[in-house]
């Protein structure tokens, strides 16, 4: 792992993805997000030892494996103090709350592959655009929902806003099969809007830094669009749920036979699908019970 200063006082960390810091006076840092807890702990532990690092607060952007992953474990250690959006706390109350988003997994198989996510923050605040001031210092919130219900941008004093996971990087844009979203509608709408939001710099999850949004709002609008056309091509006559994960996998070239990724991918299409009979492409019938999709 290794530190990476953006501007002032913000900083990130390349870890698996970006986890970006706010640093104040003396050893203590404020995470944004804080990474996975089976990729990621170990490595952050050891870097913040060498550098003599103290977690003294977190702000979290949302509730995903590869952001909320050490949340509990520094506020236990270290006392650290966690901030979420009002939405994300909710869904991180419990095994059955985190059902909410991951509807695709059994509670069983959530208790063994998201118990790091669940935790009780010190500090919730309002699902809006406003302030949260969190061990003195003030962070700009952004309501960007779509990724996950309760999403946010979250800004530094510094001017640099870190997006989040509202938008993803040029290289992963190259590999992604399908960009991961609760509800392509609105994270559509949240990527958008990122376009009137002016700030010297944007630190992206997934991954690196920008100084200018719009090009790469762009580029994950078309790459959107793109995999829209793909998957109403493949429609070629009525098919239930089932068909379409089966045939968008083989076509989109998934070659993972892990449940974890299978479970991912069932539930982004399933959103997708969503997104397409949202916006009056496709349209569905009842056969036997079984909802069966065709193209308008």
């Amino acid at each position: 792992m290794k530190i990476t200063h953006v501007r002032g006082n913000t900083y990130y960390i390349e870890a698996t993805q970006s986890i970006p810091f706010y640093r104040l006076d003396g050893s203590d840092i404020i995470l944004l997000d804080s990474g996975y807890k089976t990729l990621d702990r170990e490595g952050l532990v050891a870097l913040f030892e060498e550098n003599g690092f103290r977690v003294k607060g977190i702000v979290g952007s949302h509730i995903h494996i590869d952001h909320g992953g050490n949340h509990t474990f520094f506020q236990e250690r270290d006392g650290t103090v966690i901030a979420l959006p009002m939405v994300e706390a909710a869904i991180a109350v419990s095994p059955l709350t985190l059902k909410c988003c991951y509807y695709t997994w059994s509670t069983k198989q959530i208790v063994k592959s998201f118990d790091s996510l669940i935790v009780r923050p010190d500090i919730v605040f309002p699902q809006e655009d406003g302030l949260v001031t969190v061990c003195g210092v003030p962070f700009g919130i952004y309501d960007l929902p779509g990724h996950s219900p309760g999403h946010v941008g979250i800004s530094t004093p510094d001017n640099v806003l870190y997006v989040a996971d509202a938008v993803i990087g040029e290289a992963l844009l190259e590999t992604a099969k399908l960009p991961t979203a609760y509800c392509y509608t609105y994270y559509l709408k949240s990527m958008l809007r990122l376009c009137d939001l002016k700030f010297d710099a944007y630190l992206l999850a997934h991954q690196g830094t920008y100084e200018q949004i719009a090009p790469l709002v762009k580029m994950n609008e078309d790459n959107l669009e793109g995999k829209a056309q793909k998957v109403l091509e493949l429609l070629t006559r009525p098919m239930g749920m089932d068909e379409i994960i089966k045939t968008t996998w083989e076509a989109f070239g998934m070659r993972s036979n892990r449940l974890f990724r299978a479970a991912i991918y069932e539930r982004n299409l399933r959103s997708f699908v969503e997104y397409l009979l949202d916006r009056g492409d496709l349209v569905f019938t009842l056969d036997s019970g079984v909802r069966k999709y065709s193209r308008v």
